[in-house]
């Protein structure tokens, strides 16, 4: 065989006798690697019944005594390699200790605590949730392997070993360990469990080393020839569908060996494994998937998929052994680094800390000062007047203090002819007639105060103009694009201001809306308001701030500002999941896992264990028990059948997920991950005396957690705010400006938690008297620094009036182009996903933009915070950025690549300037 050429040959098997009606298959041999004994084995397969010969080589032919023609073997193509992804392992302490010589310090030392010595040579359970990725930051082509699985409470975390670098003995160390975990599940658990192909393994659950490369190359040639040729064959277990890209082929088998062979799987690399049988990961990035084979795998790894695979298992409870919880998060709710140096009174902090500053408030002028020119304007009479006087444009200042007027309104009462009594520039006479027997009154205190800021003609103008957002960003399908704006605002500066807390809570907030036009007005008659809009809130338990707030939209078809990962999920597990991912929560767990409380419109069994195995988040909460997976067959207490303080608990040993139902005044639900089973009291009252009845802790866990939403709800709804006293009859108006009182509370709890920093020297303010300084610089914005619009002139690029009367956008054909911001973002991220959903193509500019924030987590819109893509490139900065050139008659944007902006975005991206040469510029959209 050795005077054979080495070079691959193409040759041509045509099966016409057996299978006449199959097409035509040409594979690639290399004759350099096909034995004697695999040739005669090829020649002789025939009909016959095929051995295995990859678990008995002594059934290979003998030599032949007669030369036959020269037959080329497959070549080898790649398979598939040792997975670690997700893998689950069991390590002893050579693998998850930082260093081994800690094993030899003293039990009472520094580096053990009393009775880890104990612990340390024990096996740990982790499960690899990097994989070496040299493009990802910190990664560094390095495995991470998470501990917490079941870490004792008394082990230092210090010790582990977190990242491990991808070297042969590394690889060796982690397979070993994933075997080990396997071996513990059992065969049957971790062929359900693992729906990816594992290594072949024998009767005893230990792994079969790999065949010798004669022995393989004759399996491989049995298998082709077999498959060509329709036999029945006695390879694999079961019928097994070859997984190529190619035209597949159905082997039938009949053997017991449980193993699956075929074209792929039996295919052998020479480069993919090392001497020792180890995977050699560094050659993933030679190594390419068909799109079909990444849409497959987004599929299975999609939260639908991984919902459609939950199998149920309660029993009821009989006090047996549960697994350990993970470590819980402790720590007290935070201010992020540096906040709270970032502002020194409480209208700094309202701008650092809820979005709701100078940029916010320009933006609400010049929505408003166009909406008077396109709905209100071509209305009026000849005389050109409205309200009585001619209109001028609304300046900021003249927004600053109408927004001062309607907070002040809200906290001085005075009854009795609407806003015109706080415009009386006197205190209000009343007389009982007219003659010289009537009789005058002078009530004290009567007098407004909001005519020393503004006229009452010009405030009915301001009132009637008020528009939060355009009507060209409802072309998206956001109903309630009004408000997204706001809610944008409201989310990124809680997201940069907060650390939650260990405790989280998760319910619904609202405001009152009886407008028949409102597509998302509620109604709900246990409610105090029984019509209103309703807001799905995630807030700290510990500080009721507000860390994510969303509109409920209904099903959301257009899914706005939803999360990739939780498109599929039906609505109320939609909101949950999109608020923590939106926080960046999963899998924050350097501290400790954290826990939610939600009441039954959200909690569910799937919920929950969505939540702690792809979140790593405890939740607890009420259920309802026509929720899928609640054990109704099991959980059967009623009130006739129980007494108060009862309980009966399910637990599912598999999902690690309980049900539990106790009796109150009436029967309750609940659901949770938290697996303390254990038995508490609490005080329930029954007429004037208190009894101490039996309560499950997971139950009042979740009575001391759950109020987070409403505590913030109570003080959004009494004692000052916009919407308390905002009379419009548009329902976006007063949802606008509900949202607006989320963010004076969050600026409220940032400022209290700032005074906590002795080093400051600040006093903590109570509620009243936080507004009312907030109110009182809106309404003295003259007074205050000379050069506010100096200071913001340069960080807020944003319309001006003229500008957004001049443009006028119309939807592009679906597809056919790219945004021009969203593409010079992709430039540099390489995430090209979005840049054509919803695009509008600007008539004035000529540019293909989109007209609202679009979804996804770009860098440039974290430089132009709150903006739209069209506002972008009409900015000050943006028209920097994208310089205007015409192109024929048509005007085009060329990007200029070394301005400040174009760097710090290329920067964050990490990409290298050697990339983008100065001289080349980027043509956008024309």
């Amino acid at each position: 065989m050795s005077d054979h050429p080495r070079s691959p040959l193409l040759f041509e098997n045509s099966f016409t006798d057996n299978v006449c009606q199959e097409e035509t298959q040409r594979e690639h041999f290399d004759m350099s690697t096909f034995t004697t004994q695999a040739l005669d084995a090829f020649i002789q397969i025939g009909t016959t019944t095929v051995t295995n010969v990859a678990e008995n080589p002594e059934h290979l032919p003998a030599e032949p005594t007669t030369t036959h023609p020269q037959l080329p073997t497959l070549h080898s193509v790649p398979r598939h390699r040792v997975k670690f992804a997700k893998q689950h392992l069991l390590a002893g302490s050579d693998l998850y200790l930082k260093d081994p010589a800690v094993l030899e310090a003293p039990a009472t030392g520094t580096l053990l605590e009393e009775g880890v010595r104990s612990i340390v040579d024990a096996l740990l359970e982790g499960v690899i949730v990097e994989c070496p990725n040299k493009n990802k930051p910190g990664n560094l082509g390095r495995y991470r392997v998470d501990w917490t699985r079941n870490l004792p409470p008394s082990f230092d975390r210090s010790l582990l070993a977190e990242w491990f670098p991808s070297t042969q003995a590394n690889r060796m160390k982690l397979q070993t360990a994933i075997a080990r975990y396997q071996e513990s599940l059992g065969v049957e658990e971790n062929d359900v469990t693992t729906p990816a192909r594992e290594e072949n393994q024998n009767s005893t659950g230990e792994f079969v080393g790999t065949p010798p490369l004669q022995v393989r190359q004759a399996n491989r040639a049995l298998l082709i020839t077999a498959a060509e040729n329709s036999t029945a064959s006695t390879l694999t277990g079961g019928s097994t569908q070859q997984r190529s890209t190619r035209r597949t082929t159905t082997i039938e088998s009949e053997s017991d060996d449980d193993s699956e062979l075929d074209e792929a799987d039996n295919a052998w690399d020479s480069t993919e494994f090392d001497e020792n049988g180890i995977g050699n990961n560094t050659q993933d990035e030679h190594l390419e998937e068909s799109e079909a084979a990444i849409m497959a795998t987004a599929a299975d790894n999609s939260i639908a998929h991984y919902i459609s695979r939950i199998s149920w298992k309660f029993r009821v409870h009989t006090d047996q052994r549960v697994r350990p919880m993970h470590l819980l998060y402790s720590r007290p709710p935070q201010l992020r680094p540096g906040v709270a140096e970032s502002f020194h009174d409480p209208t700094e902090c309202l701008d650092k800390c809820s979005g709701f500053g100078y940029s916010f408030i320009q933006r609400l002028t010049a929505n408003s000062n166009t909406y008077f020119e396109v709905s209100i304007r071509p209305s009026l009479d000849r005389n050109k007047t409205f309200q009585g006087i001619p209109w001028v444009n609304i300046s900021v200042k003249e927004m600053y203090k109408f927004l001062g007027i309607l907070l002040q309104i809200s906290m001085r009462e005075i009854d009795g002819g609407g806003y015109k009594a706080y415009f009386r520039q006197h205190n209000n006479t009343l007389a009982t007639g007219a003659g010289r027997r009537s009789k005058r009154k002078e009530i004290a205190n009567s007098a407004g105060f909001a005519a020393q800021y503004m006229s009452l003609r010009r405030f009915k103008q301001i009132r009637a103009a008020f528009h939060p957002e355009d009507k060209l960003a409802g072309l998206g399908g956001d109903k309630c694009y009004q408000l997204r704006h706001a809610l944008n605002s409201l989310n990124s500066a809680s997201a940069a201001t907060f650390i939650p807390s260990g405790t989280l809570a998760f319910d619904e907030g609202g405001v009152a809306c009886r407008s028949r036009l409102c597509p998302v007005r509620q109604y709900n008659k246990d409610k105090p308001d029984k019509y209103r809009v309703d807001f799905f809130i995630l807030a700290d338990s510990h500080s009721y701030a507000i860390l994510h707030i969303d509109v409920y939209q209904g099903r959301n078809a257009e899914n706005v500002c939803i999360d990739e990962r939780a498109k599929e999920l039906p609505t109320t597990m939609k909101a949950v999941m999109n608020a923590v991912y939106q926080l960046g929560l999963e899998n924050d767990i350097e501290h400790g896992w954290r826990l939610i409380a939600m009441d039954n419109r959200y909690q569910c069994p799937e919920l929950s264990l969505i939540l702690r195995d792809r979140c790593k988040i405890y939740s607890v909460g009420t259920c309802r028990s026509n929720r899928k997976g609640w054990p109704a067959e099991i959980l059967n207490l009623s009130k006739a059948n129980s007494v108060r303080g009862q309980s009966l608990i399910a637990y599912d040993d598999v999902n690690d997920v309980v049900c539990l139902q106790w009796r109150d005044n009436k029967i309750v639900n609940c659901c949770s991950t938290l697996t303390d089973l254990s038995i508490t009291t609490v005080g329930r009252r029954v007429g004037s005396s208190i009894d101490i009845v039996d309560v499950p802790r997971i139950l009042k866990m979740y009575q001391e957690n759950m109020f987070g939403v409403d505590k913030g709800d109570q003080k959004r709804m009494h004692m000052g705010g916009f919407a308390r006293k905002a009379h419009y009859k548009k329902w976006y108006k007063k949802s606008f400006f509900a949202i607006l009182d989320c963010m004076l509370l969050n600026a409220l709890t940032a400022w209290n938690m700032s005074a906590e920093t002795p080093s400051l020297r600040r006093n903590k303010f109570e509620r009243y008297d936080f507004y009312e300084w907030i109110a009182d610089d809106f309404l003295n914005i003259d007074g205050m620094s000379a050069s506010l619009d100096e200071d913001h002139a340069q960080q807020v690029p944003i319309n001006t009036e003229n500008e957004t009367r001049e443009c006028t956008c119309v939807p592009t054909k679906r597809g056919l182009r790219r945004c021009a911001v969203c593409q010079l973002d992709s430039n540099f991220s390489n995430v090209t996903a979005g840049t054509r959903n919803r695009v509008v193509f600007c008539l004035h500019c000529q540019v293909v933009v989109h007209d609202h924030v679009p979804e996804g987590d770009r860098y440039i819109h974290k430089l132009f915070p709150g903006l739209t893509c069209h506002e972008i490139i009409r900015s000050p900065t943006g028209k920097q950025i994208f310089s205007t050139r015409h192109r024929g008659h048509r005007q085009a944007y060329s990007v200029q690549l070394n301005h400040p902006v174009v760097c710090a975005l290329r920067e964050m991206y990490g990409v290298s300037t050697k990339r983008f040469r100065a001289s080349t510029s980027h043509d956008s959209a024309t």
